[in-house]
C-alpha cells in the first residue's frame, strides 16, 4: 500500500470525526507511532532480517532480528510493512485522531496483528515440519 493510500483509508475511517492533520509532518509522526506499535506486536514477515547495522526493535523468530520500519518519502512511497498490517497502521492512526471511536479503531488494529500473527505462525509451524525441526524455531 502506498502512502497516499493510507491517508485515503484514514481519512475514510475517520469520517464523521476529526480528521487527519494538514501537516504531513504530522501525519508521518503520528505513522512512526503506529509503525512502532506494529513493530513491537506483530511478527512482520517483511521486517525480519539477519543484518545487525539496520535499525533494530527487538529479536524475532529463530535466528532473526526484526528492524524498524522506515517512514515513507512522499505520497507514492510504498510502506515498508507487510500488506496486510498497513490497516492496522491506518486503524492505529484513527485512534490516535479519534475523538468518539479511539477505543473500536485500537481494538481493530489489535485484530488485524493478532490475526496475522497466526497467518505467520502457521507458515512457520509448516515450514519447520517440512524440514524436521522439532524445536519450532525458523531457520534459513
Amino acid at each position: 500500500m502506498k502512502y497516499g493510500e493510507l491517508k485515503n483509508l484514514t481519512t475514510g475511517l475517520l469520517m464523521n470525526d476529526n480528521v487527519l492533520p494538514k501537516d504531513d509532518n504530522v501525519t508521518k509522526s503520528l505513522l512512526g507511532y503506529a509503525f512502532s506499535m506494529i513493530s513491537d506486536k506483530a511478527e512482520a514477515l517483511h521486517l525480519l532480517t539477519l543484518n545487525k547495522s539496520q535499525d533494530i526493535n527487538r529479536l524475532a523468530t529463530g535466528e532473526y532480528l526484526l528492524r524498524n520500519p522506515e517512514l515513507p518519502e512522499n505520497d507514492d512511497s510504498e510502506l515498508d510493512i507487510d500488506h496486510e498490517l498497513c490497516y492496522a497502521a491506518a486503524r492505529y492512526i484513527a485512534a490516535m485522531i479519534s475523538k468518539e471511536k479511539t477505543a473500536i479503531h485500537q481494538q481493530y488494529g489489535d485484530d488485524i496483528i493478532i490475526k496475522y500473527n497466526g497467518k505467520v505462525y502457521q507458515i512457520l509451524e509448516s515450514i519447520t515440519k517440512d524440514e524436521g525441526d522439532t524445536n519450532g524455531w525458523f531457520y534459513c
